[in-house]
């Protein structure tokens, strides 16, 4: 499809996501209603139009920089150059940075069908939905790491490779006190990997399950990193009184002009 350069501005600017007389009654049960469900198709065809690689990463990534209007799960983030943003939780290809799936963390949900479990484990399984039983590997950081969790995904024939806190339970001692490690250590739990064996490197020898995490966890970030590159900011030609209010709804409406 093609159009002029003045048209394309004017769909951007006029295009809503609102149902307003719905508003009200959706929102009691889904905090996200304003946007589910454009937010539901734009997942469903993420997974439709890629086939992941071999492996994949899980990780938060924080969208909507400087949004500073009333939302009631917006983050406020002091170590972030833009302080408010919307935590997503997003699975994405570790080489390519190709994004399948985005959850937004909503904190609490009302009690309903999008009331969700928020736990560490359960952030990673739900978007792990779409490749059970593929035999694929899942790579993400210490705050999802626990020996539960990989349990749970080999019974769905994944497998999962994570630094670890050295507060989870199932550390051994001599993993949790430094001066027994190796200089360039770090505490990592695998179902992938079998051995340490370590690889050459310039300046120090690495264990090939450090590598290999290292070669795989950036998938998120990366993709983090674009989105803050290319931004898709828009202005909006609603009425000022109508810019106060929250997160625009669920249904795209072309506005008249």
């Amino acid at each position: 499809m093609a159009m002029s350069q003045k048209r394309f501005p004017f769909f951007i600017r006029s295009i809503r996501f609102d149902d307003r007389p719905t508003r009200r009654q959706r929102k009691e049960t889904d905090k996200l209603a304003a946007i589910r469900q454009i937010f539901t198709l734009f997942n469903e065809n993420c997974k439709s139009h890629y086939i992941l690689g071999q492996n994949v990463t899980v990780d938060e990534m924080f969208l909507l920089p400087a949004f500073r209007r009333r939302c009631g799960f917006r983050q406020y983030i002091p170590s972030k150059p833009s302080k408010y943003c919307i935590k997503m939780f997003s699975l994405c290809d570790a080489k390519l940075f190709y994004i399948t799936f985005m959850e937004a963390y909503c904190g609490l949900q009302p009690e309903g069908s999008y009331k969700t479990n928020n736990s560490s484990e359960k952030i990673v399984l739900r978007p792990a939905e779409s490749i059970y039983g593929s035999g694929r590997n899942i790579t993400a950081d210490n705050w999802f790491t626990s020996l539960k969790l990989v349990k749970a995904l080999e019974e769905k024939k994944l497998l999962y490779v994570g630094t670890v806190r050295k507060n989870r339970r199932e550390l051994p001692p001599n993993l949790i006190i430094p001066k027994n490690r190796p200089r360039y250590s770090i505490v990592l739990l695998s179902s992938l990997h079998v051995s340490c064996e370590e690889v050459a490197d310039d300046t120090m020898k690495k264990a090939e399950i450090i590598d290999f995490y290292n070669s795989t966890n950036s998938g998120v970030n990366v993709a983090d990193k674009l989105c803050a590159t290319y931004n898709v900011a828009r202005s909006t030609k609603r009425p000022e009184a109508s810019a106060r209010e929250e997160l625009p709804g669920a249904t795209a409406q072309i506005r008249k002009r």
